[in-house]
């Protein structure tokens, strides 16, 4: 129910915003496939929210790793560790936007 509730949100984002989305969802899934847990690596993503305290408790409570970072207007969320489930779960959540891989430098 959760993903089938994401990819119609996902359909009504711009092109753009899907890509990001799909190349995510792509790296998930080559990790999954991966069967030497040496070569497996996490996933960083990234998102954002408004800034609104019930919003943030809802995102941590998918993941209580992700780390808010407040910006003017929202939250900038960043995670270590993607999975397709957190993925769908914070895509189906109606105020999240800019959802895509995060490489770190």
């Amino acid at each position: 129910m959760t993903e089938a509730k994401a990819r119609e949100r996902m359909s009504s984002f711009d092109q753009e915003s899907q890509n990001h989305i799909n190349m995510l969802l792509e790296m998930i899934e080559e990790q999954s496939r991966l069967k030497d847990p040496g070569a497996k690596r996490f996933i960083p993503y990234e998102f954002r929210i408004p800034l609104d305290s019930v919003k943030k408790k809802e995102v941590h409570a998918i993941d209580s790793l992700i780390r808010f970072i407040p910006r003017q207007d929202s939250y900038q969320c960043i995670g270590d560790q993607a999975t397709k489930e957190k993925v769908f779960q914070i895509l189906a959540l109606s105020y999240t936007n800019k959802i895509k891989y995060c490489p770190f430098e």
